[in-house]
C-alpha cells in the first residue's frame, strides 16, 4: 500500500535582534538548494510504508548564517499533521530526523548508519544543535564542522533530512505535509 505523496513544508523562524554588550546584532538565516535557489520543500512522490526515505547529495538544504551573530541552530516539527514522531514506525508514526554537515564542494551523502535516533530526532519539542568530540551532539554528522553549532556569520551549513514513513496510515492520506521550523539561536 503507498501514500500518494509526502511533501515537507519548511517554515522558517529567525531575525531576531538581540543587544550585545558593544552593540545591536542580528540573528538571521537563509535555506537554498545545491544551485542557490530558496529551498522551500522537499516531495517525495508515491512514498511506500514503513520505508527510509534519505536526502542525497542534490537534494540538501544549505543553510547560511546571515546575521552578525554566531548562531546554533533549533530544529523541531512546526507542522505536524496526523503523524507523529518517534524512534520506532506504527500506525500514523513516523521517524523523522537530521544531521549537518560541511558547506564544502565535497559531494556527500549521508547513509542511514549516518543517523541516530538518540540524538538525530526532530519532534514537536525541537532540540538545539550540539557538539561532542565523538560526533554524537544532536543533529550533528560523523566529521568535524558537521553541526549545527556555533555556526559563524557568513558560514553555512548543509542539512539531511531522514524519514522513515509509518508502518500503517489510519485514514489513508492522499497527502502528507510536515512543517519543519529551523530557529536561529544565539550562541
Amino acid at each position: 500500500m503507498k501514500s500518494s505523496k509526502i511533501t515537507f513544508i519548511l517554515i522558517l523562524c529567525f531575525a531576531a535582534l538581540f543587544k550585545t554588550n558593544v552593540s545591536w546584532a542580528e540573528l538571521s538565516v537563509s535555506v537554498t538548494n545545491k544551485e542557490g535557489n530558496p529551498y522551500t520543500k522537499w516531495a517525495i512522490d508515491n512514498a511506500a510504508l514503513d520505508t527510509v526515505y534519505i536526502m542525497n547529495a542534490n537534494e540538501f538544504l544549505k543553510i547560511t548564517n546571515d546575521g552578525t551573530a554566531t548562531a546554533d541552530y533549533k530544529l523541531k516539527v512546526s507542522s505536524p499533521g496526523l503523524w507523529s514522531y518517534s524512534t520506532t514506525t506504527n500506525e500514523n508514526q513516523c521517524v523523522l530526523m537530521g544531521i549537518f554537515a560541511a558547506d564544502d564542494p565535497a559531494s556527500y551523502t549521508p547513509q542511514e548508519s549516518d543517523f541516530s535516533t538518540m540524538f538525530d530526532i526532530i519532534d514537536p519539542q525541537g532540540s538545539i544543535a550540539g557538539k561532542s568530540e565523538a560526533y554524537t551532539g544532536h543533529f550533528q554528522g560523523a566529521a568535524p564542522d558537521y553541526d549545527g553549532y556555533s555556526v559563524a556569520p557568513g558560514q553555512g551549513r548543509k542539512l539531511y533530512f531522514y524519514l522513515k514513513t509509518p508502518g500503517n496510515i489510519q485514514p489513508v492520506l492522499q497527502e502528507q505535509n510536515i512543517g519543519i521550523t529551523i530557529e536561529a539561536i544565539a550562541h
